[in-house]
C-alpha cells in the first residue's frame, strides 16, 4: 500500500482514466460525474489510502463539507422512534459516501422567533436537513436566510421536500380493513400538528367517508398515554373493532396494553401501524403495517441537499415516494 503522502490527485487520475479536473469533482462533490467514473475514482482511493487534506480543501472551496440535520422531539425524537434511527443511520452512511459530515442540532422554541439557527449563525454547515414537522415560523425565517434546505418525512410548499405518501398509504389500509368487515375504525395519533400526520388522517377520513364506516379520531401526547386509554375507549359508545395507528411505535404499544387486558389480537381487535420499521417483524403478533422505503428517503435525502448546494437557484424540488402494505398478523376478520 503507497503511503498517503505518494498519492497525488495527478496519479489516481492516470490509474483512473480521467484528467485531474474529474477526480477532483468526485472528491469534492463539485459537479456531476457518471457513477462508472465515480467509482472507479473512490476505489482506488480507498485501495491507495488517499484521503484529502479536509483543510485545505474547505479553505479552497469555502465550505465545511458538513450538513446540519435539525429535529424536533416532539414531532421526530431520534432518540425514542425506530423510524427516525433506521433513516438518521442510513442518511449519514449516504452523507459519508458524499465525504459529507452530518451535524445533529435539536429545534429549541427559541429557533421560531425570527432568529437562525446557530449552526447557521456560525457558519458550521453547508446546508440544513430539517427532519418531521417544523413551526412554519421557522422555516420562513430559514427560507429569507437563502440557506440550502431540505425538509425530510414532511412536507413544504416553498422549500425542497421528500416525504411518503401518507394518504394513499392510509386509504389501502382503510379498504384492507374494510375488506375484513371492520366499520367501525378509530384512529390514534399525537398531540401537534404536522403536515405528515394531517396527510395520514385527511386519507383515512375520506376513504372511511367513502366506504360508509363509522370513525373516530384520537390524539395523544405519546404512545404511552394512547394505550393508557386504550379501554376507556374500547368500552364507550361504538368501540372500533380496528384500530390504525400513525406510526408502528404507537401501534406497538397498544398491542403490549391489549395483551395485559386480555385483549386478542387480531380476533377481538385489529391494530395497523405505519412507517415498517424492523419491530413489524418481531413484534407477537407482526404487525400489519404500511412500509415506507426509509432508506430510500434517506439516500435520497443526502443527494437532494446535496444537489441544492451545488446549484442553489434550481426550482423547488417536491418527491413524495409510494407506501406499500404489509399484511402481518394483527389485523383480522371481525369477530362474529
Amino acid at each position: 500500500m503507497q503511503s498517503q503522502k505518494s498519492v497525488s490527485i495527478k496519479k489516481i487520475a492516470e490509474l483512473a482514466g480521467c484528467c485531474p479536473a474529474t477526480v477532483s469533482n468526485v472528491l469534492n462533490n463539485a459537479r456531476y460525474s457518471s457513477k462508472e467514473i465515480r467509482k472507479k475514482v473512490l476505489d482506488i482511493c480507498k485501495q491507495l489510502n488517499y484521503k484529502p487534506n479536509l483543510s485545505a480543501r474547505n479553505l479552497r472551496t469555502g465550505r465545511t463539507y458538513t450538513i446540519g440535520l435539525m429535529f424536533n422531539k416532539v414531532s421526530a425524537n431520534i432518540f425514542e422512534n425506530s423510524f427516525y434511527l433506521e433513516l438518521l443511520d442510513a442518511l449519514q452512511h449516504r452523507l459519508s459516501e458524499l465525504n459529507y459530515d452530518l451535524l445533529l442540532t435539536e429545534f429549541r422554541t427559541n429557533d421560531a422567533q425570527n432568529e437562525l439557527p446557530r449552526v447557521l449563525c456560525r457558519r458550521k454547515v453547508d446546508g440544513l436537513i430539517l427532519l418531521g414537522g417544523m413551526p412554519l415560523k421557522l422555516i420562513e425565517v430559514l427560507k429569507k436566510s437563502d440557506e440550502n434546505l431540505l425538509l425530510l418525512d414532511s412536507v413544504n410548499e416553498n422549500i425542497d421536500s421528500i416525504t411518503s405518501d401518507g394518504f394513499s398509504a392510509s386509504v389501502q389500509i382503510v379498504e384492507h380493513l374494510h375488506s375484513l368487515g371492520h366499520k367501525t375504525i378509530a384512529y390514534f395519533a399525537y398531540d401537534y400538528e404536522d403536515a405528515n400526520t394531517q396527510l395520514r388522517i385527511s386519507g383515512f377520513i375520506k376513504s372511511t367517508e367513502k366506504l360508509g364506516i363509522k370513525t373516530s379520531v384520537h390524539k395523544f401526547e405519546n404512545a404511552i398515554v394512547a394505550s393508557e386509554n386504550l379501554q376507556k375507549i374500547l368500552n364507550g359508545t361504538n368501540p372500533p373493532t380496528a384500530i390504525m395507528c400513525v406510526n408502528d411505535n404507537m401501534a406497538f404499544a397498544l398491542i403490549s396494553e391489549a395483551k395485559k387486558l386480555r385483549i386478542d389480537v387480531p380476533k377481538d381487535l385489529s391494530i395497523v401501524g405505519f412507517d415498517g420499521i424492523s419491530l413489524t417483524k418481531t413484534s407477537s403478533p407482526t404487525i400489519s403495517t404500511a412500509v415506507v422505503d426509509i432508506r430510500k428517503i434517506a439516500i435520497m435525502g443526502a443527494d437532494s441537499i446535496i444537489e441544492r448546494i451545488n446549484t442553489p437557484n434550481a426550482p423547488i424540488k417536491k418527491i413524495m415516494l409510494p407506501v406499500e402494505f404489509s399484511c402481518g398478523q394483527s389485523s383480522g376478520k371481525v369477530a362474529k
